[in-house]
């Protein structure tokens, strides 16, 4: 007797439960797979982070001040007004932020040359490499292939409207104009008196530890800006006060890479970081890498309370006692508002925001 033999192949139903098993299977592997990803492009973010922080510390320890959020002209700095008063005209009108005076320090001493030769018709270097150093993996470029800035230093309320005269307040934030008046004969409104502060006037005060320098800002709702992009003089809406912190958002040539305290104080229960204009924000899921003016670099969660984040933006808050009460006293009342918000007084600890 022969037998015969039968090729049997899958069922369907065998074939609908291996697709089954496979598909689990890559739905438990792909949030492991994009959590590692993630992870990766966070230390690279930190790591841009710690670099810029030490750049300034570094700065600091060579200038004794820290640049300002706005800064002359590096040629007008090397002589150039006196030599050449048309093109110092010119270049007074050109004022970079932060990330220019840097330059030497992160080892890019040929863009900082390119700002010292400069004309008349061409005050600002056309050249604008990318910096991956100035860029945050996680939070997508913005349509243009170079001069990316996704970081931002702390600058309190120095944008937002002080009393008159109009002045900066140094222990509120760090990060002041150090360019000030508009020259005689340059059109525009007076804003500030020049300013600048070094990290040795923190230290009696909230101290380093406890005081951002720079974080991100560079999530979908904020547009990242060009590092070399210059600030032009603030203009005034109404007859004394400066734009606020909120209206330096844009890709425009007037972008300011600051974040800080704005006049409208966000409720307790919103979310502080990525919520808030002019505040920090990033594309990192539950929170944003920032880095202290000690040096130190944290991942600090976006639902920090709003008092908390007034400690960490000013330099110098105080709760002074008066009688069987007390208040916190600022430099600014906006500063003075937010602080205003949590239990007074209010120590510190790193639980508030890990």
């Amino acid at each position: 007797m022969r037998h015969a033999t039968v090729n049997r192949g899958f069922t369907l139903v065998e074939l609908l439960v291996a697709i089954a098993i496979i598909g689990t299977l890559m739905s438990l592997l792909l949030p492991a797979t994009l959590n590692a990803r993630e992870s990766g492009r966070r230390l690279s973010c930190t790591n841009n982070l710690a670099q810029i922080s030490k750049a300034f510390i570094t700065h600091d320890g060579q200038f004794q001040v820290l640049p300002g959020w706005r800064n002359t002209h590096p040629a007008l700095r090397a002589g150039v007004r006196t030599s050449d008063p048309t093109l110092a005209a010119a270049l007074d009108a050109n004022t970079p932020s932060w990330p220019i005076p840097l330059m030497p320090i992160l080892e890019r001493l040929d863009i900082h040359k390119s700002w010292l030769s400069v004309s008349a018709a061409q005050p600002v270097p056309t050249s604008t490499p990318t910096m991956p150093s100035f860029v945050c993996p996680t939070s997508p470029f913005d349509g243009r292939s170079a001069a990316q800035l996704a970081y931002a230093v702390n600058g309190g309320s120095c944008l937002v409207s002080p009393p008159a005269p109009r002045r900066q307040y140094r222990a509120d934030g760090i990060f002041l104009d150090a360019v000030g008046n508009p020259p005689a004969g340059v059109a525009g409104p007076t804003v500030y008196a020049a300013a600048r502060t070094n990290l040795d006037a923190l230290t009696g005060g909230d101290g380093t530890g406890n005081t951002l320098l720079v974080a991100e800002k560079s999530s979908g709702r904020i547009t990242q800006g060009t590092w070399n992009a210059t600030v032009p003089l603030l203009t005034l809406s109404g007859s004394a006060t400066p734009q606020a912190i909120a209206t330096f958002n844009s890709t425009s040539g007037s972008a300011v890479p600051v974040f800080g305290m704005i006049s409208t104080v966000p409720a307790a229960a919103q979310k502080i970081l990525n919520s808030v204009e002019g505040a920090p924000n990033s594309n990192h899921p539950g929170g944003l890498v920032v880095a202290f003016a000690d040096g130190q670099t944290r991942f600090m969660r976006d639902s920090i309370s709003p008092h908390v984040y007034g400690q960490l933006v000013t330099s110098d808050s105080e709760w002074v006692t008066s009688g069987t009460s007390g208040a916190y006293v600022a430099n600014s009342s906006i500063g003075q508002g937010w602080l205003g918000l949590g239990p007074r007084p209010y120590v510190l600890s790193a639980a508030d925001y890990d």
